[in-house]
């Protein structure tokens, strides 16, 4: 098997599909053309984008077909928490998420190996792609280390305690999906 070395950053910019409006107006024009902003009264910045044909979608579902029951904080773009929403609200409003990724990885002389997994074919969401070793969304009034420490311990049996003593943030990484949760395009 053959291997390719570049940085973390360069991954990061080959997998990054979304037109950003300050790099290419008219791509972003384009990618956003059949898309609502979510708009809340008082606010000048949208909280999310809406896809046109959901809201003239007759006889569909006028709700989500599940609830997850994970109160997620919608934020203004200056970072003021705003209201709650259901998980199950992410996709069809175009809401920004928080969540936390675990990469795994040893050293192995000079070399940095990296355990990335492979999901599973029965998951709803984005199934057979690469993942993160162990990721979850941050919930409302959850901090990024304790949503890690709930995540580790649930996927890898690892005690809360020890992940919350041990563990280290290493960086953010902010970045617009082009696809839903379910692997359809999405802004």
């Amino acid at each position: 098997m053959s291997s390719k070395s570049f940085s973390r950053l360069a991954l990061v910019n080959l997998v990054d599909t979304w037109p950003y409006y300050q790099q290419n107006p008219a791509a972003y024009k384009a990618r956003v053309q059949d898309y609502y902003y979510f708009m809340i009264e008082g606010y000048p910045k949208p909280f999310g984008y809406i896809e046109q044909r959901l809201l003239t979608m007759e006889g569909a579902p006028t709700s989500p077909r599940e609830f997850y029951n994970e109160a997620l904080r919608v934020m203004s773009s200056e970072g003021e928490h705003v209201l709650n929403t259901d998980r199950s609200g992410l996709d069809p409003f175009g809401f920004v998420s928080f969540s936390t990724h675990l990469i795994g990885f040893v050293r192995e002389g000079n070399d940095t190996k990296y355990w990335v997994p492979k999901r599973s074919a029965t998951k709803p969401t984005v199934p057979n792609k690469l993942d993160s070793t162990v990721a979850g969304v941050i919930r409302s009034g959850e901090r990024p280390v304790d949503c890690m420490a709930r995540k580790i311990a649930v996927e890898a049996s690892v005690p809360k305690e020890y992940t919350r003593a041990n563990i280290t943030a290493c960086g953010t990484v902010l970045y617009q999906m082009s696809i839903t949760s379910t692997g359809k395009p999405s802004c």
